[in-house]
């Protein structure tokens, strides 16, 4: 997501910009929407984004290659202000250098979810920038105490994936009936979670597929997998058969949000896309396994341990989603919650996750969070002239 929220950023400080008779130049590491949206690119780095410790292994030097060309650019061209967005491994170091080596302001927006998994770095973030963007009060909160300077902008997810249709809008433009069944299959962003994530929610899915078909009801059943990586269309392709979900299942090339209007259900992984899933009320069952390296590694080395996965669940300090995760991931109990939030024979459990939801919005501030932070960012400029 960091692409999408940094080219949208990037566009609400060119219009700020504009409005205010300001010329700025935006300087941007990041991928095609941002470049799409106004930014000098001097860096992509959309290819280096790793979950798990030895995945991440090959890609330590092309990393290090990035910031090595971005450092030898910005001592030619010395910033005046630096945003930071998540990518702590990366983000930490860099906003210290620069605050060093340049003596600018340094802002992080998104910053890394410290309060939810460990406090190890906490104040390395706060040294790393002047000033923390937050997204949801609890981060605010957690980073003032922390002796950073905070301030609360909301999560930009608001800005650009807030439902658009009814669902009887989505439903028509998709080609679905009002009682077609429509289970959303999101399995994965990188190319690891496609392998331990995916066969999973693949054979779940199959399991559901048996259980509604033998309920004997008028439902049309559709699995649909939004496709987010290319060179994975295959593996996916081949394993709607492996998996018995030929006829049924099939990929989506295009907007996930006309998806997420129509949808009945989704089984996810965790990120991002459980608070997108949301925004537009679509239940939710939350899947997610590491390698068994990465994982005793990160248990017994690193000694983390996270109560929750999804940001549902670890936002609210309760279990709203269903998850399942590392050796809990099995695909009949996947199954089971699936088929309770469907609600085809009892509405309690769908209602509860709903409700849940409705508790979390508050949370996630007001739309206009692209248009805010820019200001911010402009004003912050300004101050030091």
């Amino acid at each position: 997501m960091g692409d999408i929220h940094g080219a949208a950023l990037v566009r609400a400080l060119i219009d700020a910009a504009g409005a205010e008779k300001v010329e700025v130049e935006v300087y941007a590491m990041g991928g095609k929407r941002m470049k799409d949206a106004g930014a000098v690119m001097i860096g992509d780095n959309t290819g280096i984004s790793s979950i798990g410790l030895l995945e991440a292994l090959p890609l330590i030097i092309p990393a290090l290659r990035i910031q090595a060309n971005v450092r030898k650019f910005l001592k030619s061209n010395p910033p005046d202000i630096v945003v930071l967005m998540d990518y702590p491994g990366i983000n930490i170091p860099f906003g210290k250098y620069v605050k060093k080596e340049f003596g600018c302001k340094v802002v992080y927006y998104i910053p890394p979810n410290e309060w939810l998994w460990n406090t190890s770095r906490t104040g390395a973030i706060t040294d790393a920038c002047d000033t923390i963007l937050s997204v949801y009060p609890a981060e605010a909160d957690y980073f003032r105490k922390a002796g950073g300077h905070v301030v609360e902008v909301g999560h930009p997810l608001l800005d650009y994936y807030s439902p658009t249709r009814t669902r009887t809008e989505a439903r028509e433009a998709l080609g679905y009936g009002e009682k077609d069944l429509v289970i959303l299959l999101m399995p994965a962003s990188r190319a690891q979670e496609l392998r331990h994530v995916w066969p999973i929610i693949a054979s779940a899915a199959r399991l559901l597929l048996h259980r509604i078909l033998a309920l004997k009801g008028q439902h049309r059943l559709h699995f649909i997998v939004p496709s987010v990586l290319p060179n994975g269309e295959h593996i996916l392709e081949q394993s709607f058969e492996e998996f018995g979900l030929t006829g049924y299942a099939s990929l989506w090339h295009g907007d996930t949000k006309i998806l997420m209007s129509a949808a009945d259900l989704a089984i996810t992984k965790s990120g991002s896309v459980n608070l997108e899933l949301t925004l537009h009320s679509v239940p939710q069952v939350v899947v997610y396994k590491l390698d068994k390296a990465t994982a005793w590694i990160a248990r017994n080395i690193f000694k983390l341990s996270v109560k929750y996965i999804s940001l549902i669940n670890l936002i609210l300090d309760e279990q709203v989603v269903p998850e399942f995760i590392q050796d809990a991931a099995d695909p009949v109990k996947v199954a089971n919650s699936a088929f309770d939030l469907l609600s085809l024979t009892d509405s309690k459990y769908r209602n509860m996750v709903l409700d849940g939801y409705t508790k979390l919005m508050p949370l996630l501030g007001k739309p206009g969070v692209s248009k805010r932070t820019a200001q911010y960012i402009l004003d912050s400029l300004n101050s030091d002239r």
